[in-house]
């Protein structure tokens, strides 16, 4: 992947001075912008990069600093960036060796299963031009996520936004959250948000929450922090009548709520430190069974990603591999997987923040994550 630290790795193998510092070289490269566009720290003096920050930088333990990251939105950085590389180029790198030095960024970016190809045949193009190269090749680099978090797999990134993979309890980044930011946790429920649990098979032929799937023991830890079914059953019929999502009323002559959301509907229950979206991915039939299918699927977890975009202010968003459960897809989890991944690159534009799927423990030995990403 095309990080800062392999960007400025690679090019510091071609520096005029090879006896230069990395901490002197990366200050000089991040001067392009930060002379152009007088960045200051947050004393109000100009933007000076200490050791230390520059080796967490090279270290991938430090992303780009805020400071000039908030520059890159500006409408006129490509052409900041390519003025500043031809001074830059002509004072600290070996004019006559730029072009082993765009090959070497090319086979990264070449390597790179998650840069989009056309990106890649876009800049396959302008490798003639070595000046136009290095400088469109920094900008992607200083967009680019430059810190993952030990022991996840990267399904996508760009900038400080990212899709992750890991493994571990959806539930401990609920209920176990001890960081100033609340966690957003996905739980998929049906389509009437249905709350009802039941413990007695004889009494009971038709349950409507099975205690097994998310749905169920979501319900189990709301009830066990001392709210009722019933405050539940209010939270979530104030939090949709408010964001005005007409319901449709059906008959039903056993146990369950009468009135369905469409799918991909989300109510929104918010704790102190953790934020639930419910997400509507199945419908009940006549007898409480779970049903569902991927195109189902797929549509709700795009209109999560809307959801997410439009109000998640940032906050971190762990989500289960949908659709493995009781929903009767004929998902497994490598299905599920694929589905999550081909869905957040269609619509990678809706994603602002970081997006973890927590997959269980027990489950990495079925998932080919390799073969898959």
């Amino acid at each position: 992947m095309l990080t800062i630290s392999t960007y400025i790795r690679i090019l510091k193998k071609y520096a005029k001075n090879e006896s230069i510092s990395t901490e002197k070289f990366v200050q000089e490269i991040f001067n392009i912008l930060i002379y152009h566009y007088n960045i200051k720290n947050q004393r109000k003096e100009g933007l000076d990069l200490d050791k230390s920050r520059v080796s967490n930088i090279m270290s991938g333990k430090a992303d780009v600093p805020k400071a000039i990251r908030s520059v890159l939105a500006f409408a006129d950085i490509e052409e900041v960036i390519l003025n500043g590389f031809e001074d830059f180029s002509n004072d600290y790198l070996k004019t006559e060796f730029l072009s082993l030095a765009v090959k070497e960024l090319a086979r990264v970016i070449e390597a790179d299963e998650i840069f989009p190809n056309q990106a890649k045949a876009d800049l396959r193009d302008t490798q003639g031009d070595y000046i136009f190269y290095l400088s469109k090749t920094f900008l992607l680099a200083l967009k680019t996520n430059n810190v993952a978090p030990p022991n996840n797999t990267l399904i996508w990134s760009r900038s400080n936004n990212s899709v992750q993979l890991i493994f571990g309890d959806l539930f401990k980044y609920a209920f176990d959250n001890r960081l100033k930011e609340k966690n957003i946790i996905v739980i998929p429920v049906n389509t009437a948000f249905d709350t009802h649990i039941s413990y007695n098979a004889e009494k009971d032929s038709f349950p409507v929450v099975s205690d097994k799937t998310l749905h169920g023991q979501w319900v189990k830890r709301m009830l066990q922090r001392g709210l009722t079914t019933k405050a539940i059953d209010q939270r979530i019929m104030d939090n949709l009548r408010m964001q005005n999502i007409p319901s449709i009323s059906i008959e039903k002559e056993i146990k369950g709520k009468s009135n369905i959301y469409p799918i991909g509907t989300i109510a929104v229950i918010e704790t102190k430190k953790t934020i639930f979206y419910l997400l509507a991915i199945s419908e009940f039939d006549d007898k409480n069974m779970a049903r569902s299918s991927i195109e189902n699927i797929k549509e709700a977890i795009k209109q999560m990603l809307i959801f997410y975009n439009q109000n998640g202010q940032g906050l971190k968003l762990y989500m289960p591999l949908i659709g493995t459960g009781r929903s009767r897809t004929c998902m497994d989890y490598q299905d599920s997987l694929s589905i999550i991944k081909s869905v957040s690159e269609e619509n990678s534009h809706l994603i602002q923040g970081n997006i973890f799927i927590v997959a269980q423990n027990q489950v990495e030995s079925q998932i080919n994550v390799k073969g898959e990403i």
